[in-house]
């Protein structure tokens, strides 16, 4: 499991200890380590357990499976063997809102309070995408599970998906009349990605699942 926190630190705890039957387990024991290196309060925390960088002839401390996203306004990928990054994505003008790994592996996408949202290169941490359109600062993101779509969200309440085909914006939802602070992508390739308000109220959309073999190279396998 990991967090983040206000404190610009994030932590990765051992869940393994969770199972054991003692009662007098500690939190400086569950603490397996402890990710310094923002200059901020980090945001977000997300995991994947198969980026591209998790190569099984490398050492294990070299393979990227957690990105953090801070208000000082990078990203950073960690691996689960040692407390030291492994690259920094640097480019955002504002704090960084959230950040998400793409269902491939191989992709990071941040938002940003600079109003826009950037896709980078996991591997050798180059960014790839630049996108513009939000007029509010962008929050919310989220990946179709099929990779080919992009939904993100701005604290004006304006959602947009994204073709990652073309990295054009093909759908702009205007129905919230607040903040858009979270997303997902779905579970199905036929998803629904509901737009996240407050605990209780979603707004659903229905989007058509694209083929992965149709993609561009930016994003191929």
């Amino acid at each position: 499991m990991a967090t983040s926190s206000w404190s610009g630190v994030a932590k990765l705890w051992d869940r393994s200890m969770l199972d054991s039957n003692e009662d007098t387990k500690t939190s400086r024991e569950m603490c397996k380590l402890t990710y310094r290196g923002h200059k901020g309060r980090v945001q977000f925390v997300d995991f994947h357990p198969n980026s591209c960088t998790s190569d099984k002839s490398a050492p294990s401390s070299k393979n990227a499976n957690l990105a953090t996203a801070s208000v000082d306004s990078t990203a950073k990928l960690w691996s689960l063997e040692s407390s030291e990054s492994l690259i920094t994505l640097e480019g955002h003008k504002a704090r960084l809102s959230r950040v998400k790994w793409h269902p491939m592996g191989r992709h990071v996408g941040t938002t940003s309070f600079d109003k826009t949202w950037r896709l980078w290169d996991a591997e050798s941490g180059s960014e790839l995408l630049l996108q513009e359109g939000h007029t509010s600062e962008t929050y919310a993101i989220a990946f179709h599970p099929d990779g080919s779509l992009v939904v993100t969200g701005d604290l004006g309440g304006v959602g947009r998906v994204w073709d990652l085909r073309s990295g054009r914006s093909i759908f702009t939802m205007r129905k919230h009349s607040k903040g858009i602070m979270s997303a997902d992508g779905g579970l199905r390739t036929d998803t629904l990605l509901p737009l996240q308000v407050t605990i209780t109220l979603y707004v659903f959309w229905i989007f058509e699942s694209v083929s992965v073999s149709t993609y561009l190279p930016l994003i191929q396998q």
